[in-house]
Parts: structure tokens; C-alpha cells; sequence
């Protein structure tokens, strides 16, 4: 796995930490619990797509770091 995947991974990982509380907290609409469900994977087996999301925010700290 490469750098920014690596990162993207961290991400990820954090997001499912912060929907879960959020889940267990909140009021949110059942098409949110079961997409974010969905998600609560590791990185390495969601889709492309939900893997994007994550990348963009690495991409966005590794700019930070090289500034």
C-alpha cells in the first residue's frame, strides 16, 4: 500500500470511529445507518469509489506537510 493510501486507510478508519458514535448518539435516518454500515469496512475492501473519498483528504494533508 502506498503512502497515500496508507493515510487514506488512517482516514477511514477514523471516519468509522466518529459514525459509529455518531450512530449510537444521534438521530439519523435509517439510509444513513445502513449506508454508513456499508462502510464500516476496512479500507483495502471498500469499492474505488468510497476509497476516492478517503484519498482526497490524504491527498489534502499530504499538501499540508509539503508546505
Amino acid at each position: 500500500m502506498d503512502k497515500l493510501d496508507r493515510i487514506a486507510s488512517v482516514i477511514h478508519k477514523e471516519w468509522i470511529e466518529w459514525s459509529r458514535e455518531t450512530a449510537h448518539r444521534e438521530r439519523i435516518s435509517e439510509a444513513t445507518l445502513r449506508r454508513w454500515k456499508s462502510r464500516w469496512i476496512p479500507f483495502e475492501h471498500l469499492p474505488d469509489k468510497e476509497k476516492e473519498r478517503d484519498r482526497i483528504w490524504a491527498r489534502r494533508i499530504l499538501q499540508l506537510v509539503r508546505e
